[in-house]
């Protein structure tokens, strides 16, 4: 009897170590926001997953599709396209309780093939500043996603009070399905 209770730890223990590397592959998604100076907050994102850099670049340059799997943009489309930048126009949404608002943003967007993607408004209708990028970088075991957003609201676009609350939360929930996205992708690939 002590035997198979001995086997039976043991056997389990082997499950959780082979198991540990397929729990630990979908990281959390570190979100820090920081108010520099009033009404302006710079926020600062970031995961890692099991993925090429290639298939991370595809996902977050895909923005014709990223309303597809990014559940706050309505819509995005490509207005003007040339090799290495492009402006693009998005309308997303952004939830606080039981409010709704609708975001327009027409975004400038400076590519750098392949680990930078730089982004500013440049109609600056519902923002006085919203400009930032995403940097993947490669390793061993796959690649880092890093998100940077600057970000000054118009003060009829928001509650004062609620700002650092929904664009925390909004880069949470961005960088969370853009990695489901890369993950998803990734799988189809294999």
């Amino acid at each position: 009897m002590v035997k198979v209770i001995f086997f039976n730890r043991a056997g389990l223990i082997v499950i959780a170590m082979l198991a540990w590397p397929m729990m630990t592959t979908a990281q959390e998604v570190h979100v820090t926001l920081r108010e520099t100076a009033p009404g302006t907050y710079f926020l600062n994102g970031e995961f890692v997953v099991q993925a090429s850099s290639s298939t991370a670049w595809n996902v977050i340059t895909d923005y014709d599709n990223i309303g597809k799997f990014v559940s706050s943009i309505r819509f995005s489309r490509v207005l003007k396209r040339e090799p290495d930048s492009a402006v693009i126009e998005q309308e997303g949404s952004g939830r606080f309780l039981f409010f709704s608002r609708r975001v327009k943003l027409t975004l400038a967007v400076k590519e750098s093939p392949p680990d930078h993607v730089g982004f500013r408004d440049i109609k600056k209708s519902q923002f006085n500043r919203y400009e930032g990028s995403w940097t993947i970088t490669s390793s061993t075991s796959g690649c880092s996603v890093k998100y940077e957003l600057v970000a000054a609201p118009n003060t009829s676009l928001v509650l004062k009070f609620a700002t650092k609350s929904v664009l925390r939360k909004n880069v949470r929930q961005l960088l969370n399905e853009v990695r489901a996205e890369i993950e998803r992708r990734t799988h189809l690939d294999m």
